[in-house]
């Protein structure tokens, strides 16, 4: 019965590390980029950064779940790991750089355009954030 339970949850389970991924890298790249990208006054940005972001949190809540379903699956003996307790610290911090990132563009869209600045920093710390989250994966579940 877990079999294929386990199956679809892993699946879902890397849909959301996807979605995460495309999300915080692709908004660095379009910050890198937001200079030379058409559209008056950085409208390409302005409109993919905030999908981007949403795409993020999306797969974030994905992998939520279905780490919590596949924790309550398999077992938590994973839990005794100083592996798996960094990999929730950085996950912590992706979901906060996510979310932050949000506020930022409601913020923006209400008028608050210096709160822009903060996408410089906070964009870095999301693609940072899951690539040391990955790793850490990795090394508590090999």
């Amino acid at each position: 019965m877990n079999g294929p339970v386990l199956d679809v949850l892993t699946i879902f389970h890397f849909l959301g590390l996807g979605l995460t991924a495309a999300g915080a890298f692709g908004g660095v790249v379009v910050m890198g980029h937001r200079g030379t990208l058409p559209g008056k006054r950085g409208g390409g940005p302005k409109a993919i950064g905030p999908i981007l972001t949403r795409m993020s949190i999306f797969g974030i809540v994905l992998l939520w779940g279905t780490g919590l379903a596949l924790l309550i699956i398999t077992g938590v003996n994973v839990l005794a790991s100083a592996m798996f307790w960094m990999k929730m610290g950085f996950a912590a911090l992706l979901t906060f750089a996510a979310i932050a990132t949000e506020f930022t563009y409601s913020s923006i869209r209400a008028g608050n355009q210096q709160a822009a600045h903060t996408l410089l920093s906070l964009g870095p710390l999301a693609a940072l954030a899951f690539v040391v989250t990955l790793v850490f994966a990795v090394l508590a579940f090999h």
